[in-house]
């Protein structure tokens, strides 16, 4: 899951006279509420998901949010490369840039968006600002609802049309369900004590 909360989902429902919405709409989860229950199955609050209720942002399924969005850039002529390796960013006082395999490319701003193992990161801070151990480990899942709606002990996440987020907290261990598309998406994350 991604989620882009309600100041940039103001700016990006604007895109293609409202068109970028309403295709973001379609694949975006329709989550009111947010239940965070303890380890044993205490429902400790219920909270409202300021930010990404329906049609205030946008909250679902990674691939499908990040390609309506290439999508739409691509239409408005925004070259778009794919699986080109930076090896060198730059910046002069007109214009900034990067070197991906071998070739130079200019633009008014470059935004680094290039993960834990950043090259961008030394070249802005001057330093690596290399990963450190927390001790924790995440695990990240996706799987169509048709696959649990069979399953006893699992049906209660799909068997409703209103898509839901629910966590459960622990020591050293955390689990969070969502659904998307109206419950035929099932996502979850696990951070664990390692």
């Amino acid at each position: 899951m991604i989620g882009v909360s309600s100041n940039a989902a103001n700016v990006i429902a604007k895109w293609g006279n409202g068109k970028v919405h309403a295709e973001l709409a379609d694949v975006s989860s329709d989550i009111d509420m947010f239940d965070l229950y303890d380890w044993k199955g205490e429902h400790l609050i219920t909270q409202t998901m300021l930010g990404f209720l329906r049609g205030t942002g946008y909250l679902g399924n990674r691939r499908a949010i990040l390609q309506t969005m290439v999508d739409y850039a691509e239409s408005l002529g925004i070259d778009i490369r794919r699986g080109k390796r930076i090896t060198e960013y730059w910046e002069t006082d007109t214009e900034a840039g990067i070197i991906a395999d071998g070739e130079k490319f200019s633009a008014d701003c470059v935004l680094a968006c290039d993960g834990v193992h950043s090259k961008a990161r030394s070249f802005i801070l001057g330093e690596t600002g290399a990963p450190h151990a927390t001790g924790y480990a995440t695990y990240r899942a996706w799987f169509d609802g048709k696959d649990v709606i069979n399953d006893p002990e699992t049906r209660w996440l799909v068997n409703d049309v209103k898509d839901k987020s629910v966590a459960f907290i622990g020591p050293d261990v955390h689990v969070i369900f969502g659904t998307g598309r109206r419950c035929t998406e099932v996502t979850w994350v696990m951070t664990h004590l390692v």
